[in-house]
């Protein structure tokens, strides 16, 4: 997908309906039912045999321990934007729960599927800190836990949670229940009724969410900043999970009455309780202030956001690096900008990657462009 044509009044609204299909095709395929000779709820789950990058946990089930494995992977952008929450989880379940994040389905897509994935991987994780606060590790090089726990009809995220007892009594999307599921498997209090209860609480949430956040995406066009704000936390009030959509419509509103009362709300969110969900920080909210269209934009903002986002995660990725280059740009900082728009271009002759002739062109050309601009600075 190229983010960079989503305008960033419809960001939040065009993302959300991604994430949305992508759990519903999980609900269709992997929730509450088998999928070819996969696993399935009642099954005992099998030992993970994976390569452990951090936190390595008992790797057998039934230890009187409720237990969530969830399946991601390092390309997959709704995966990072859950993992804050499955870190967070984590913690608040501390001794109960035992919580391991498994990346899978890396070398099917690199462009060299001989190379080995795991360097990549496990600087992503390194790189990761507290966004991944849990037991973390990847698939063999045989694909153990693909062909153990996962069919390629599975999407990702997925999530499995596995009883005190080591039976898998859940399968599905983390954004479609999980978090509601986990305390009642906790409790034992959860059964085939309760079961029944997920999806259709889950849906009837959704769409609360999705009516609090047009309100506040209208209110916040017409001008009613109050209003705006009000509908945004009664939207994260009935979903926290989708907070990345809701967090920078606040902000937005915030600035618009206020820009000193909207730089509050945005550095104690990127330097507390958001400091690790680079996906809000980087791509939801600072991407939408540089968007040309954003009216009246603070870049102060916008490379203060960058720059905390960048801290848990892998330089690496293109986009992000050139929005850090452009931050820097429109503050003024044009050896910054510079210096991060060659390290954009040296990372295109990475093996690894994808590079299209134009894109290396365009990246070229914009380095050209920030040399040129500091140029006419220094001349001053």
């Amino acid at each position: 997908m190229n983010f960079k044509k989503i305008r960033h009044n419809t960001t939040a609204t065009v993302l959300l309906v991604i994430l949305i299909t992508i759990c519903r095709g999980l609900t269709a395929s992997a929730q509450e039912q088998s999928i070819d000779n996969s696993l399935k709820i009642g099954d005992k789950a099998p030992a993970l045999e994976a390569v452990w990058l951090k936190n390595k946990p008992k790797t057998t089930f039934g230890d009187g321990k409720v237990h969530v494995v969830e399946f991601w992977a390092t390309w997959c952008n709704p995966c990072r934007m859950g993992m804050p929450h499955l870190s967070k989880m984590a913690q608040k379940y501390k001794g109960q729960v035992v919580v391991s994040a498994i990346d899978v389905w890396e070398r099917s897509h690199q462009k060299d599927k001989s190379m080995d994935p795991t360097s990549r991987v496990k600087s992503f994780v390194d790189n990761s800190h507290d966004m991944l606060d849990c037991s973390v590790g990847m698939d063999t090089e045989d694909e153990k836990i693909v062909k153990t726990w996962l069919r390629p009809k599975n999407g990702l995220p997925t999530a499995y949670v596995i009883d005190q007892y080591g039976t898998i009594v859940w399968i599905g999307s983390p954004f479609g229940g999980l978090y509601h599921v986990v305390p009642l498997v906790l409790a034992g209090k959860f059964n085939e009724a309760e079961r029944a209860k997920i999806r259709p609480a889950y849906q009837a949430r959704l769409a609360e969410h999705r009516k609090f956040q047009k309100e506040a995406e209208d209110a916040l066009k017409a001008g009613d900043y109050m209003k705006a704000i009000t509908a945004a936390d009664a939207a994260n009030t009935v979903e926290p999970v989708f907070d990345d959509y809701i967090i920078p419509i606040k902000y937005e509103a915030l600035d618009r009455m206020d820009r000193e009362k909207g730089r509050a709300y945005a550095r104690e969110l990127m330097n507390g309780s958001h400091k690790n969900a680079p996906v809000l920080l980087i791509l939801m909210w600072a991407r939408r202030i540089l968007d040309e269209q954003y009216k009246n934009p603070d870049y102060q903002i916008a490379l203060e956001l960058m720059q905390a986002g960048m801290r848990c995660t892998d330089f690496g990725e293109g986009f992000q690096a050139e929005m850090l280059a452009k931050a820097y740009a429109k503050v003024g900082d044009l050896e910054n900008a510079v210096k991060i728009q060659a390290k954009i271009v040296k990372s295109m002759d990475d093996p690894v990657r994808e590079v299209t002739p134009q894109a290396k062109e365009i990246a070229l050309k914009k380095m050209e462009d920030y040399k040129r601009e500091l140029k006419n600075a220094n001349d001053k």
